[in-house]
């Protein structure tokens, strides 16, 4: 509706020039009797008609709440008895990366876990996987989300797979 506003502005101007035409010129043209009053009309109406902008209200928002795990989105660990692991895992990008790890030697069922945390992780897909790299051993692979076990799995034996994946 705006541009019948503009176009009954122009209209308007034109007829203004062809009144004051009409004064200068010796035969006097008498469209702008018709055309005047027209395209005042397309004027008030476009411009009386055009949307008014306004700005979206905001929705009412509930009072910040803390949440109740401030932690990763996302552990991948590995655990076990093994000495050398090989690790696959899905990463917050949806790539896949692989590492080597090796335990502590001495009291294997207390060694240090291998961890890979991610505080982001806007890929779904978890995957993780470990291959014992020796003739013995256990290798467990746990999936953690948000502080949560989601999915384990444990394999004993000369170069076994643990894998655990799913999506969250």
């Amino acid at each position: 509706m705006m541009a019948l506003g503009i176009i009954g502005f122009l209209a308007f101007l034109v007829c203004l020039g062809m009144v004051i035409a009409n004064k200068i010129r010796k035969k006097p043209v008498k469209y702008w009797l018709i055309g005047a009053p027209t395209a005042l009309i397309l004027f008030i109406v476009g411009v009386s008609a055009s949307p008014t902008t306004t700005t979206p209200s905001q929705p009412s928002q509930s009072p910040t709440q803390t949440p109740s795990y401030s932690g990763p989105a996302v552990v991948y660990e590995v655990t076990g008895t093994a000495e050398e692991v090989s690790i696959t895992l899905s990463n917050a990008t949806g790539g896949t990366e692989q590492c080597h790890w090796y335990f502590l030697v001495g009291d294997k069922s207390s060694s240090t876990p291998w961890q890979r945390e991610y505080y982001s992780f806007p890929n779904y897909f978890l995957y993780i996987s470990a291959q014992n790299q020796g003739e013995y051993g256990r290798v467990t692979v746990s999936i953690y989300v948000d502080g949560k076990l989601f999915k384990t799995s444990s394999s004993s034996g000369a170069y076994v797979i643990a894998s655990a994946s799913g999506t969250k």
